[in-house]
């Protein structure tokens, strides 16, 4: 078992479905489908991987996208993730900062860069830190999903902003804070130089198993 992206759990699992709401970004709340996959045998197990993943879907018309959950980096990964999903729009997959490694599959990359706002930092130490990264991932959003207090401002913001320089979408982030830290929030939004959202933090999110194999 290990820490997926957005700070969730991957269960030591070949292949599972959920039916569940987008946790973070630009569609929060969206219902969706959340696959956990390892890396399939062949092309035979990947598609017969999303035969049973579009069975277990019947009736499920509201479904906005594929969350993909996988082994980042693993070996023959993106190929056999390719004949799964190659007959799939609208998926998306949530990727720490820390180790976002790269793949080769179209889906919409979400860059979450929570480690590097949840400890106290000052604008500088912070773009020291992005500077140390030898290679900058491909973000067509950013989020935040704790920020340490003293952390929320607009400086830290178009910091984060200037180095991701996401994919001409907007608002370019994210930033996902409790109640007691929505005002503080928000000035940083409004002053900052790049557009920004802020979203109040949520509970438990809805999660029905749809399919679930070992």
């Amino acid at each position: 078992m290990r820490a997926a992206a957005a700070g969730l759990i991957v269960r030591a699992v070949s292949f599972s479905a959920y039916l569940t709401t987008f946790p973070f970004g630009g569609i929060a709340g969206e219902a969706c489908i959340e696959v956990i996959t390892g890396v399939p045998a062949d092309h035979a197990d990947a598609k017969d991987r999303f035969a049973r993943l579009w069975a277990s879907m019947s009736g499920l018309r509201g479904v906005g996208c594929f969350w993909l959950q996988a082994p980042w980096g693993a070996p023959n990964l993106d190929a056999g993730l390719l004949a799964m999903t190659e007959d799939v729009q609208h998926i998306r997959r949530i990727v720490p900062f820390a180790d976002a490694r790269p793949t080769t599959l179209s889906l919409t990359q979400i860059v979450d860069v929570t480690s590097l706002l949840d400890g106290q930092a000052d604008p500088g130490q912070l773009r020291q830190s992005l500077s140390l990264r030898l290679q900058v991932p491909r973000a067509e959003e950013i989020v935040v999903r704790s920020c340490h207090t003293a952390n929320l401002t607009s400086t830290h913001l178009d910091a984060l902003a200037e180095h991701f320089e996401p994919a001409g979408v907007v608002p370019v982030g994210y930033l996902h804070v409790p109640p007691d830290s929505l005002q503080a929030a928000l000035v940083a939004v409004a002053k900052a130089n790049t557009l920004w959202r802020v979203v109040p933090q949520t509970g438990e999110r809805p999660r029905i198993a749809l399919l679930v194999e070992t």
